[in-house]
């Protein structure tokens, strides 16, 4: 049986936990962490943790913790903990997730409504042409066009085949 702590994280009574693996990871918010934790839990049907606490994540990344659980079959359960509660918290995290996208699409489009533009700003009329004159003068290398031109590669590949 596999036992996840943190790397602060402290194991108050040995004794208790003595039949467990531990595994110690740094930060589950980071992927890679996450990633070895998974490859650590092949072959196990659950994940133990002390508290959810000690995951130290936001809901959105313990939605997603869910998410790669549940790909693996791997069942995560809270030993300090009376209840089992992860049903609950799987429905809050979705329910989270859900209003973080609702708040960002509604303020996008208030910004949209307001003028603003968003992505990249667009190449200036100048530099496209720019680009072309010096393309179709085939004196220079797309690197060197780019650098002239302060762009990258792409886009003097993008403007140099718009006719």
């Amino acid at each position: 049986m596999k036992l996840f702590l943190n790397s602060e994280e402290k194991m108050s009574e040995k004794s208790t936990y003595r039949e467990y693996d531990v595994l110690t990871v740094e930060d589950l918010s980071d992927k890679s962490e996450l990633s070895k934790l998974l490859i650590e839990m092949q072959g196990e049907s659950f994940l133990y943790v002390l508290s959810f606490e000690s995951l130290r994540i936001s809901t959105a990344q313990m939605s997603k913790l869910f998410d790669l659980l549940d790909a693996a079959h791997v069942e995560l359960v809270f030993l300090n903990e009376t209840t089992d509660f992860s049903m609950y918290l799987r429905k809050i995290c979705q329910a989270e997730i859900k209003s973080i996208t609702y708040r960002t699409k509604k303020g996008i489009d208030n910004a949209r409504t307001q003028g603003v533009v968003g992505g990249r700003p667009k190449t200036p009329k100048k530099t496209q042409e720019k680009i072309r004159e010096l393309y179709y003068s085939r004196k220079l290398s797309l690197k060197q066009i780019a650098e002239k031109c302060n762009v990258s590669i792409a886009t003097v590949y993008k403007y140099s085949k718009i006719s």
